[in-house]
């Protein structure tokens, strides 16, 4: 009976298979991944990273004027300012990181604010798009489309295989870098496979 109950609840015509499917895989991709941000105090990473997606929308519908015809543009666009802006900040947290000498978690608050401040700002410059911003960020995973899963599905298949590609590497980087870079592992680059990973 249980077995049947897995099987309807993947069939293709039951209403919340998207968001059941794209909610499994989520969770178990920033489960593996949370470790890392825990045991390298990278905690504020999760609210700094979807706040620079926030700016780098925001931004978008600043230099557009919200003119964007069709959703499925309007859309796209908002994805590539998402993601420009995401990897911006993290590309910042680690290049800053390479010579710092205050803790991560400074940095990490730093980017918070800064990215806070610009969508505030952006928001507040182009205030007719604010509602269609609150409801991009907001986001509706119960009505997720064929089309987002498929694209989830891949990039967490990507995900997943430069994980275990590195995941040695990533646990010897994150315990003890200083060792790491004795027997020719570079931290750095390591680091920005993580920040890569986690964007």
């Amino acid at each position: 009976a249980r077995g049947a109950g897995v099987i309807e609840l993947l069939s293709g015509d039951f209403l919340f298979r998207n968001a059941i499917v794209g909610g499994t895989i989520v969770c178990v991709l920033c489960a593996v991944l949370g470790v890392y941000v825990v045991l390298r105090r990278l905690v504020l990473l999760g609210v700094a990273l979807p706040q620079a997606g926030a700016a780098g929308i925001a931004a978008v519908f600043f230099a557009t004027g919200h003119s964007h015809g069709d959703p499925g543009q309007a859309h796209a666009l908002a994805l590539a300012g998402s993601l420009l802006a995401t990897f911006t900040a993290l590309g910042a947290l680690v290049l800053a990181g390479r010579n710092a000498t205050q803790a991560v978690e400074w940095r990490i608050g730093g980017v918070l604010a800064i990215a806070t401040a610009a969508t505030l700002l952006f928001v507040a410059l182009s205030p007719t798009g604010d509602l269609e911003m609150t409801s991009l960020l907001r986001g509706e995973l119960l009505s997720i489309s064929d089309r987002d899963l498929a694209v989830l599905v891949a990039v967490a298949a990507a995900i997943a295989f430069v994980f275990v590609l590195f995941r040695r590497e990533l646990l010897l980087v994150s315990f003890d870098p200083e060792f790491a870079r004795t027997i020719g592992r570079d931290p750095v680059r390591y680091d920005l496979v993580l920040h890569l990973l986690l964007g």
